[in-house]
């Protein structure tokens, strides 16, 4: 889906790809119109104008945004689609989901309770419904309910009102999966327990929550740790092929990527790679 976004901004003009993500050019031409048809519950691509590329040379991973017109026309959301994505997919999309979801409401400053009752709401999906997509992989009504997860997860719907917060466990991620290629939602996997650890504070109103209103647990980010323990996706970095003596070379890619302002300091983005072998 983000390369038919990619495709679509590059038609309208003659620069590569890469210059309209750097803002380095501009489309000459109208961008024509796309349809998009997710074939995974995980990205919620469908529903935003925004394209995450790779540049393979500098391991440069960042996003296509700042055009309108990349906002799907028409998305087809058809979870029958989904049935046959092979099980390490669907583990991995669920974690995206659930990510998308966490590191907005946990980093949220201003939270209001119309989005906070969508993100718990979508959470409490993938905590349900992936185990059972796991278990029986023909189950559609478990596909159904994660597709629309995914869709709503990455929407505008899911943010109305409250003040948005923040996705920095997803930008350390774009630097290990642009450097070492690794699956998206593994990567998140293997970080978001110390992205969490991070920002975790005994009296956090936020992880107590989390906790209680989509776990029906007191502490939220052990509740994290056993879900993804759960359904065997308590992954570490050294288990998807990183390595320890990386650290500032994937630190240094992190704002290379997220040029602006970036709500983590690099002794913090190095403490979280760490934390996660």
């Amino acid at each position: 889906m983000d390369t038919t976004k990619g495709i679509a901004v590059t038609s309208a003009g003659s620069a590569s790809v890469w210059d309209y993500t750097l803002h380095r050019a501009s489309p000459q031409n109208p961008i024509r119109p796309i349809i998009q048809v997710p074939t995974i519950a995980g990205t919620g691509s469908e529903m935003n104008p925004s394209a995450v590329l790779t540049h393979w040379e500098s391991h440069i991973k960042m996003s296509l945004g700042g055009y309108p017109p990349l906002q799907a026309r028409v998305a087809i959301v058809d979870p029958a689609l989904t049935l046959t994505v092979p099980m390490r997919q669907v583990k991995a999309g669920g974690v995206d989901i659930l990510s998308h979801l966490i590191e907005y409401y946990l980093t949220d400053d201003t939270p209001h309770p119309f989005t906070d009752g969508i993100s718990e709401t979508g959470m409490k999906i993938v905590v349900e419904y992936l185990p059972r997509a796991i278990a029986h992989p023909d189950d559609i009504e478990a596909r159904t309910e994660l597709s629309w997860a995914s869709t709503v997860a990455m929407s505008k719907f899911a943010r109305l009102g409250g003040g948005g917060g923040n996705m920095t466990c997803h930008a350390v991620e774009h630097a290990l999966s642009g450097y070492y290629d690794v699956t998206h939602g593994e990567g998140l996997d293997a970080l978001l327990p110390a992205w969490m650890r991070h920002f975790y504070r005994a009296d956090n109103p936020r992880f107590n929550s989390l906790g209680k209103n989509v776990f029906g647990k007191k502490d939220g980010l052990k509740a994290t740790e056993q879900f993804l323990e759960s359904i065997g996706m308590r992954l570490r970095l050294g288990d998807l092929g990183c390595k320890l003596e990386d650290t500032q070379l994937i630190t240094d890619l992190v704002f290379k990527s997220y040029p602006g302002k970036l709500a983590l300091d690099a002794d913090a983005v190095s403490q979280i790679y760490r934390d996660s072998f």
